[in-house]
């Protein structure tokens, strides 16, 4: 894997976040580490399908980054006791990794990956 790329996504990502590049990590999610979520999540893989010029049809933000308002909601962490006791095969969300973005920036093609579940 070429390192240029790989540190050009991840500055990306750190500039897309306004956050400090020294903080993310190639194995960094995007959901589950950096809160990434609902209208956020949708605009930065637009501005990273631009950037990149990557192929995202199949794509499916909602199956990624879910509702933004879920990371709000008071009750939240008890839905997900609820659903983790009677529902847990649904809580399985696919993850995208700092790796997955450089893997799709590569190949210019979004790659669906069974083994990024939760």
């Amino acid at each position: 894997m070429d390192i240029d790329l790989e540190e050009s996504v991840l500055q990306f990502t750190a500039k897309q976040l306004d956050i400090k590049r020294e903080l993310l990590t190639l194995n960094t999610c995007l959901s589950h580490d950096l809160r990434m979520a609902g209208d956020d999540g949708y605009d930065f893989m637009v501005a990273f399908r631009d950037e990149y010029k990557v192929d995202l049809a199949g794509f499916d933000v909602n199956l990624y980054f879910g509702s933004e308002s879920s990371c709000f909601f008071p009750l939240a962490p008890f839905i997900y006791l609820y659903w983790w006791l009677f529902k847990p095969e649904q809580l399985k969300q696919p993850r995208i990794t700092i790796q997955d973005l450089v893997n799709a920036a590569n190949t210019k093609k979004w790659q669906e990956r069974s083994e990024n579940l939760a």
